[in-house]
């Protein structure tokens, strides 16, 4: 299949998949950060969106720093007003956005059309992404995971600039891209059997730049007021416990909810994590034995890498 008609395939899944979605209305944070945020209506305000915690809710008491999603409601308000539909059109067109680069970063690394597009195809239209597509306010995952694929695309098609740029605007969009360095490490060492560190250093620097923003926008680094469980320690065996659960949703993503209730884990003992343990060591043995049986051996240059 065709790259173009591979694409539409995607646009008329996707729209299959979530058009009941814009009809929604605004719903839950929706409200301070869309309907009642001063901020998205007036371009003026942009500077402020990129340095001021105010412009994400009406009081400043929202401890998030996504200026990208709040310029985009900047965007949808100018041409649409407070027009629903509009704004879940937009978070749609961020989705396909994200199917579209995903399949040709899968297609230069897989060299396999079929499997690209249908793991494309599984993407778009797993029910794990209701959330991030019909709930408004989450709009910063997509926006941020474009990016993120963006970034990883040009870095394998050797676009250095490009990759380190749109990493930027990965971390604008949401936090979580801050973990785009250790991806571009493990392709260089699972993909080309080489890596050269001089050239991750320039996302090491975007990243403390963003770090060194972020905190000062919002006054500290972390928007969270207490640990998971009341400590340090506990959070690090919830968030264990926690990647069992995620993973079990993504194979049989049923009882979906805005809200999942989970309880903090008692410790390192807990049946929960120690499965949780195994199950990650188990996955990532499998993952690394598929790959090497899949590639054949090959000697790894260790050159410009220590």
């Amino acid at each position: 299949m065709k790259d173009g008609k591979a694409i539409v395939l995607l646009a008329l899944v996707s729209a299959v998949v979530f058009a009941n979605s814009f009809y929604n209305d605004f719903v839950y944070d929706d409200i301070p950060f869309i309907v009642n945020n001063p901020a998205i209506k007036n371009f003026s305000n942009i500077i402020d969106i990129f340095t001021s915690r105010k412009a994400f809710s009406p009081k400043g008491d929202s401890l998030i720093y996504r200026p990208l999603s709040t310029l985009g409601y900047t965007f949808d308000y100018f041409l649409w007003g407070f027009n629903p539909f509009m704004f879940h059109l937009a978070s749609f067109l961020w989705h396909l956005a994200v199917v579209c680069i995903l399949y040709v970063t899968l297609k230069e690394i897989l060299k396999d059309k079929t499997l690209s597009l249908i793991s494309s195809l599984l993407f778009t239209a797993h029910p794990i992404q209701t959330e991030s597509v019909a709930w408004l306010s989450q709009r910063s995952n997509l926006i941020s995971l474009f990016f993120f694929m963006l970034s990883l695309y040009l870095w394998i098609r050797g676009n250095l600039f490009g990759s380190v740029a749109s990493y930027l605007m990965a971390l604008l969009g949401k936090e979580m891209a801050v973990t785009l360095p250790l991806i571009l490490l493990l392709y260089d060492v699972f993909w080309r059997r080489h890596c050269k560190w001089k050239r991750y250093l320039p996302f090491f620097v975007v990243a403390v730049l963003y770090v060194a923003l972020r905190t000062a926008v919002l006054g500290r680094i972390s928007g969270q007021d207490a640990y998971a469980g009341g400590s340090i320690d506990t959070a690090i065996l919830t968030a264990v416990k926690a990647s069992l659960f995620y993973a079990k949703l993504l194979v049989f993503p049923v009882k979906l909810c805005i809200d999942h209730k989970f309880s903090p884990a008692i410790s390192f003992f807990d049946p929960a994590v120690m499965g949780a343990i195994i199950f990650v060591i188990a996955a990532i043995w499998v993952a690394i034995f598929l790959f090497g049986k899949g590639r054949g051996k090959k000697d790894f240059s260790y050159s410009g890498f220590l």
